[in-house]
């Protein structure tokens, strides 16, 4: 069976298009791959061992790797795992950057002014 490239960003408006809710579902997954990958870059950056922040944080290095491959969502180790770091991780609920009409796109982390429109379609009609 041959390869059939797909285009991943083609597919996602797509998805928005047909559901305009899941767009929050993207920037969502887009957040927590940011995270986990600021929180791995960190990590080696500091040439900090997994081993320390196992000890630090009461988790077992099985787990950490688990938050950076993205297997665990459970925002309060990435919490302990940012701490153990020196870091620390500001939250933001959701409902105050619709209230203020700012969403971000899941595809190019652009902000988006108008939220009835999907992505990059207010960015193509400028």
């Amino acid at each position: 069976m041959p390869f059939h490239k797909v285009d991943a960003e083609e597919k996602v408006r797509e998805i928005i298009k047909k559901n305009p809710q899941a767009k929050y579902s993207f920037i969502a997954q887009d957040r927590w791959y940011e995270l986990r990958k600021t929180l791995k870059e960190t990590r080696e950056a500091h040439c900090i061992k997994l081993g320390y922040i196992s000890e630090q944080t009461g988790m077992s290095i099985e787990k950490l790797k688990d938050i950076e491959h993205g297997e665990n969502t459970n925002i309060l180790d990435y919490l302990k795992y940012s701490r153990a770091l020196g870091s620390s991780l500001y939250l933001q609920p959701l409902e105050a950057l619709r209230e203020k009409n700012i969403i971000v796109c899941p595809i190019d982390n652009t902000p988006c002014v108008e939220k009835d429109k999907t992505c990059n379609e207010c960015l193509r009609e400028e």
